[in-house]
């Protein structure tokens, strides 16, 4: 195995961003979009049941949020599907921000939905940046 390309301090900063920023979805979510969400008008929409799926997705962020703080006494292969993870969550988010795009007085909450994508986007770069430097093992396996 290889030497770290970064020391232990920095790999322990980036991870807590990283877990700070997937954590950051669920408050995001809780506080901004679960209300908002409630409050819709729109003829077609079905506020109860896109809370709950919000609910669902802010606890699902939660435990992975919790996953990549503890990711750093896991293999890097476990890294890398904590940010696949956080990438799929946020695609899913995307799915949500799109459908809520064209209600009106949703436009705060249609936000606040991309800054959570943006959120879990930076995380999962974040989370394989640290696994692929961690050691150079994984860019051998890749490349070599």
């Amino acid at each position: 195995m290889g030497e770290p390309v970064i020391g232990e301090d920095a790999q322990r900063r980036l991870r807590l961003i990283a877990s700070g920023l997937v954590i950051a979805v669920p408050a995001i979510l809780a506080v901004l979009v679960i209300p908002l969400v409630l409050r819709d008008t729109f003829p077609r929409g079905t506020p109860g049941r896109a809370s709950v799926a919000f609910a669902v997705t802010a606890l699902l962020h939660a435990l992975l949020g919790i996953w990549a703080f503890r990711s750093s006494r896991l293999t890097e292969t476990i890294s890398i599907w904590v940010g696949i993870l956080a990438l799929l969550l946020g695609l899913a988010l995307v799915d949500a921000g799109f459908a809520f795009v064209g209600h009106p007085g949703m436009l705060i909450a249609t936000a606040a939905i991309f800054l959570c994508v943006l959120s879990d986007a930076v995380a999962s770069a974040l989370i394989f940046t640290l696994a692929f430097i961690r050691s150079r093992a994984p860019i051998q396996k890749l490349f070599g």
